[in-house]
């Protein structure tokens, strides 16, 4: 149960953090070092209530990995546009093979959205998803 209180509280503070770090950097006009973003972590979350002990044991063993930062910094959405990116990951056959489930199943996904508040189109989009993950 700490390990689990330790995830959580050092995911909700990236996601608090993220903003504020962001805006402090362009402001600076430069991107703080792995330590600076800890500190800034670690002092955001002493002022949204965390207490010291808990926030001590959940960054003792941060350490930066060069090699996932690059990683995240060459993935595909960043380096291409939106419009070279979809036909690679949404080709034509994709499209149509979702239009066609959508019109066979037009009425049963209208009720389904009714009854749940889930849009067909979502529905769709993961049905063929999984039709294709399974082939």
């Amino acid at each position: 149960m700490k390990l689990l209180k330790k995830i959580s509280a050092a995911i909700t503070l990236s996601l608090f953090s993220s903003v504020s770090l962001f805006s402090q950097a362009v402001e600076e006009d430069k991107k703080p070092t792995f330590e600076q973003y800890i500190q800034a972590l670690k002092t955001e979350a002493i002022t949204k209530g965390f207490q010291q002990p808990l926030i001590d044991s959940s960054f003792a063993n941060v350490v930066f990995h060069k090699r996932a930062v690059a990683a995240d910094r060459n993935q595909p959405e960043k380096v291409e546009t939106l419009d070279t990116y979809l036909p690679k990951r949404l080709p034509d056959w994709k499209v149509n093979r979702a239009r066609k489930l959508y019109k066979k199943h037009e009425e049963v996904l209208n009720k389904v959205a009714e009854e749940y508040g889930v849009q067909p189109r979502f529905i769709v989009a993961l049905w063929v998803l999984k039709r294709i993950l399974v082939k």
